[in-house]
């Protein structure tokens, strides 16, 4: 749940590499044109961006609805200053159907230069919606590629949508943020075997 409160307008400049609204991948005239909103005083801003960004309720994101609010693509210095509002002061489930992680990663790629992996795990304001019906081991070792390159863990499910294998699979993904100083060729030969030792565990003889 997001608590509105006074928030600091950013200075700093964000790595936008990866920034699906940085300034290269704006217009020309977005980034000429001075908004009116910036003629206001930085309390004034504060107070405008808290009330159109900030909700109660947890954003829904998903591979079909990625578009972040369009006041984050006015134009550069707006988008520097809402930004961090968004993303750290609001909550998201995000959907990640059959364990696939496409919808994370598009979320990771427009949040990250403003939300911290770290800052995610302490505020857990992310939450991982699962929705299993026909998980598989492809979907799994793709995510735990994200998880190697960006460790974001809340993992989440209704109760009669949450099998035993999340359990499972929450040690595969922390196992590979666990071994991100390797190469993902030789973590990825690691998880696999991971995944025949759990076959093992289901035979009569193994467990004993």
């Amino acid at each position: 749940m997001a608590t509105v409160h006074d928030s600091t307008i950013a200075t700093a400049t964000p790595n936008t590499n990866d920034n699906p609204l940085a300034p290269s991948t704006m217009s020309d005239n977005a980034n000429k044109t001075q908004s009116r909103l910036l003629l206001l005083s930085g309390e004034l801003r504060n107070a405008i961006y808290n009330f159109a960004l900030l909700t109660e309720d947890p954003i829904k994101f998903n591979k079909e609805n990625p578009t972040p609010p369009g006041l984050l693509a006015v134009n550069q210095q707006i988008r520097a200053e809402a930004a961090p509002i968004y993303y750290q002061l609001n909550t998201f489930d995000v959907s990640n159907p059959d364990f696939s992680p496409i919808a994370l990663q598009v979320f990771r790629k427009q949040s990250k230069p403003w939300l911290p992996s770290t800052m995610i795990r302490e505020q857990r304001s992310v939450r991982i919606e699962l929705k299993i019906r026909s998980a598989n081991w492809a979907n799994v070792l793709e995510w735990a590629k994200v998880a190697h390159a960006d460790y974001v863990l809340g993992l989440w499910c209704s109760q009669e949508l949450c099998p035993a294998s999340v359990e499972s699979v929450t040690r595969v993904l922390f196992t590979a943020a666990t071994l991100r100083d390797l190469e993902w060729e030789t973590v990825a030969v690691v998880l696999q075997q991971m995944r025949e030792v759990s076959e093992l565990e289901k035979v009569e003889w193994a467990r004993r």
